[in-house]
Formats: structure tokens, C-alpha cells, sequence
């Protein structure tokens, strides 16, 4: 592969997934693509690997597929430098790198964008893992233990064996500590936000600030230097584990966001719109299908830039 056209096809993905992407680059892209067979080509592997590289930032994702004809940094050499990069190779070599912390890389679950999974554990444990998560697990006569590395995760323990060591759920901002419960935890940058649907949990701060008890129908901010209550929980909160996102008069862009966590690609909604109202069921395997009913019920047209960028927009801009 030329790595001319690599390094312009990183720039074309750069431009399409910006949120400031007009009418016009959609135009030149279009007439790049029909330049030159090789372009086409070259983008087609672009947009396969889309979904693997999921929502990483465009200006991240860009410099990986700039550099993809450099062979010199091997998955172990990586590892020793902290990171982990996934390899995807085309038939012409390597197309793009996508790094990420090797904990998550290395975690003994890790589901890709759009992927769910149900698990049950050596103990009885049930856990749910939600789309783009990542989980370590231990279970054996010395303790059991759940890392949540990223993404979001529910647990629900009524089935578990007895007497055996307590289970702890710990991120980077500290642990949960079920007490025969039903809850989920979605691991975010900044803090893990916590929601008990059945029985409690107690939250410990990884720097040693009070604990804190939340009650079936609660949910909390868990963070490293503190943990706090944060209201009642949506009686749906584990919808997403049967493959539906349920809304009730929620703003537009937040419900959008939401979704956008199980389409490969970039899905924005327009400030012009992000505050309309949108109540339902969605479902979250068929993103379009999701999409297509919101514009049915709200005046709001659905704009497919590309096959993986895709933004809300009110009907008739």
C-alpha cells in the first residue's frame, strides 16, 4: 500500500468524523474516492476497521492510521511500555494500531463495540457486560474479585454459592462491596457511577474516604477521594441487558449519547435539537432501527455522512 494514500485516507477519516464536517468535504471525499481505485480500496479498509477502532477519538485514531506502515513497535514491545496495541492487518500489511492501557487490552472479558454478554461464574454470580467493557475476574478459595477496566457492567449475586469469601468489585476510583444484590457499575474517566436494584452496596473510595451505603432504588458517584449520593434510579436501569435502551421525556442528546455507545462510529445529535423530548423503547442490536423511529416521532432527520458517521439534525437543515 502506498503510504501516501494511508496517510490521506487518515486525514479524510480525521475531516468525516469532526463535528464540524460540511456538505462539502462529504463532496470531496467523494471525488477523491472516485480519483484513483487504490483510494477506494484503501478507504474500504478504513471503514472495516471502523468498528474495531470504535468511538477512539478522531485525532487519535487518524495519527494510528498515518503510522500504519511503520512495523516496528511489536505487541511485546508495546506491553513493556505500558500500552497495548491491537494489530489489524489487510492483505497489502498493517492497516492501523489501536492502543489502549494493557489492562484493558489483556482483561479476560473484553467486548467490542455493539457486543453484549451474559456470563455465570464459577460461584453462581451472574454479570452482564455492556457494550465496549472490559472485566477481569477471580474466583477461588482466596477471594473473588470483578476489575471493571472500562464500560458498564451489572451483577447480580442472589444465585451465588455461600460461604465463600465476600466479592469485591473495584475500579481505579475504588471498591464495591455488594451485600447480596442486584447493581450496576459503569466505569467512567472521571468517577464510576453505581445503581442497586435490589438489596445494597457499599462504596469505598480508593483514598480512604468514608464509605458510603446505597439502598435498592439508589445510585452514587463513586470517586477516588470520595463517594456521594446521586438520586433515584431509572426503574430501567438494567434495560440495556435485555437489548433496549427505555426512555421517559429525556432530552434528545442525551438519549443520542446513549445510544451512540452501541453503534460502530460517531453518532452527534445538533444542539438545535438536543433538547426536543423522546420517550420509548429502542433497540439497541439495530441502532437504525433506533434511529429511524426517533425521526418518525420527533422533527428531526437522521444525516449519514458516511457509513460510520452519523448526526441528528433538525428536518429541513
Amino acid at each position: 500500500m502506498a503510504n501516501k494514500t494511508i496517510a490521506a485516507a487518515a486525514q479524510w477519516y480525521a475531516r468525516l468524523c469532526a463535528d464540524d464536517v460540511s456538505v462539502a468535504d462529504v463532496a470531496a471525499h467523494g471525488r477523491w474516492l472516485a480519483a484513483d481505485p487504490e483510494n477506494a480500496r484503501i478507504w474500504h479498509q478504513v471503514e472495516r476497521l471502523r468498528g474495531t477502532l470504535g468511538a477512539a477519538p478522531a485525532r487519535l485514531a487518524a495519527d494510528t492510521l498515518s503510522r500504519a506502515d511503520h512495523h516496528f513497535a511489536s505487541r511485546r514491545a508495546a506491553l513493556r511500555n505500558g500500552l497495548g496495541a491491537v494489530a489489524l492487518f489487510g492483505a497489502g500489511g498493517m492497516l492501523a494500531w489501536r492502543v489502549m492501557p494493557v489492562d484493558r487490552l489483556l482483561a479476560d472479558y473484553r467486548m467490542g463495540v455493539g457486543e453484549r454478554r451474559e456470563l455465570v461464574l464459577a460461584d453462581g454470580t451472574q454479570l452482564w457486560l455492556d457494550s465496549d467493557s472490559a472485566v477481569d475476574v477471580t474466583v477461588n478459595a482466596s477471594g473473588r474479585r470483578i476489575i471493571v477496566h472500562a464500560g458498564q457492567i451489572l451483577i447480580d449475586t442472589e444465585l451465588a454459592a455461600s460461604g465463600l469469601p465476600p466479592l469485591r468489585v473495584t475500579t481505579l476510583h475504588g471498591t464495591i462491596r455488594p451485600l447480596g444484590t442486584r447493581f450496576t457499575v459503569n466505569r467512567q474517566d472521571a468517577a464510576t457511577q453505581v445503581a442497586v436494584l435490589r438489596h445494597a452496596v457499599v462504596l469505598e473510595p480508593a483514598e480512604g474516604g468514608v464509605p458510603l451505603v446505597l439502598n435498592a432504588g439508589e445510585q452514587g458517584v463513586l470517586a477516588a477521594a470520595g463517594a456521594r449520593h446521586a438520586g433515584a434510579i431509572s426503574s430501567e436501569s438494567d434495560a440495556w441487558t435485555r437489548g433496549l435502551i427505555i426512555v421517559d421525556n429525556a432530552r434528545l442528546g442525551d438519549f443520542i449519547a446513549q445510544l451512540d455507545r452501541y453503534r460502530p462510529g460517531r453518532l452527534t445529535c445538533d444542539q438545535a435539537v438536543a433538547g426536543l423530548r423522546v420517550s420509548g423503547a429502542f433497540p439497541i442490536d439495530d441502532t437504525d432501527r433506533a434511529l429511524a423511529a426517533v425521526e418518525r416521532a420527533l422533527p428531526v432527520r437522521i444525516s449519514r455522512f458516511t457509513r460510520y458517521y452519523t448526526r441528528v439534525i433538525a428536518r429541513g437543515g
